[in-house]
């Protein structure tokens, strides 16, 4: 490992990333929060063996989006619950039911799938929840500060903006613009994007934001390059077998039958 060759190559996509207006905030502005963060190294205290950078408070994307997705079900459990789903006092072995109940309308309100729902989708049914949350809120304000002062009241809880459903739609197209722009528009991007490279920021304060480490692996194209990788996403998607072949050529493939 050379941590100074790393430093220097994650402070060049961060410049690219900040120049094309796709990462922001942290340390330079926290008021802003673009896409997605990449920490700001500080070339000055790296060496060969030592890489230091900021910190990004976040844990990994796919821990937070599991825990998202236990998060509504629980909401979802609740909801059927309180709608009587689960009353009734004469069937105790219910448990199977119910969790069928959850599991289907789960899929049924996210639209789990092939496709899926999209981002804008997504995004009207998290402000909708949102409202919700908020009338709530307002409503347990009013009770605590009458009612609840009585003996024996219990005070109602308020519910925060962590309890929304997290945009996965969102998070999924952002990425894809993110590195689509690193290697087609930039050339220099990120050869070893694996789970574990990928946080989720601001979950808590409802406002998640993608945030991107580990830049040891960056890979630089030129433009003839990132031109001939077009053309192949092209043919790849118009199933063009022939023009696979002769692209596979260019780019310097060989096999057997080639």
């Amino acid at each position: 490992f050379d941590y100074k060759l790393e430093s220097e190559q994650l402070d060049r996509v961060r410049g690219n990333m900040m120049k094309a207006d796709i990462s922001g905030g942290g340390d330079d502005d926290p008021s802003k929060s673009k896409m997605c963060a990449i920490p700001k190294p500080y070339l000055e205290l790296c060496t060969k063996r030592v890489l230091v950078m900021e910190e990004l408070k976040g844990k990994k994307l796919v821990v937070e989006l599991k825990r998202d997705m236990e998060i509504q079900k629980k909401r979802m459990n609740k909801s059927l619950k309180k709608f009587g789903s689960s009353s009734s006092s004469d069937n105790n072995d219910n448990g199977g039911e119910m969790t069928n109940a959850v599991e289907d309308g789960f899929a049924k309100e996210f639209a789990l799938g092939e496709n899926g729902p999209t981002a804008e989708e997504y995004d009207v049914f998290i402000k909708l929840l949102d409202a919700k949350r908020r009338a709530s809120n307002f409503y347990s304000a009013l009770y605590n500060a009458s009612v609840g002062w009585l003996p024996g009241r219990k005070r109602r809880e308020y519910e925060g903006k962590s309890s929304l459903p997290i945009n996965h739609a969102k998070l999924v197209d952002d990425l894809l613009r993110i590195h689509g722009h690193q290697i087609l528009v930039d050339g220099c991007f990120n050869g070893d994007p694996h789970p574990g490279n990928i946080l989720l920021l601001g979950v808590e304060e409802g406002k998640p934001q993608l945030g991107l480490i580990d830049y040891g692996q960056v890979k630089v194209l030129t433009k003839e390059e990132r031109l001939l990788f077009c053309k192949m996403i092209v043919a790849l998607a118009n199933d063009d077998k022939e023009q696979i072949c002769n692209l596979l050529k260019e780019a310097g493939y060989v096999s057997k039958k080639m």
